[in-house]
């Protein structure tokens, strides 16, 4: 590993093998995203109560 890339924290996704680097501020920034707690987005819990338009009498 060179001296730029030794500044950068790496994520791999296993399953595409897609490589995103990221500064360590943003590491840091998408650490704390990942652990916070979830939010219900309004838009997406529609989704789950909306019915398909077969299921409709």
């Amino acid at each position: 590993m060179d001296n730029t890339s030794s500044k950068k924290r790496t994520i791999t996704n296993n399953t595409e093998q897609d490589l995103c680097l990221l500064s360590a501020e943003a590491f840091e920034a998408f650490q704390l995203a990942i652990n916070t707690d979830p939010q219900i987005i309004p838009e997406i819990a529609a989704l789950l109560t909306h019915k398909a338009p077969w299921d409709n009498d």
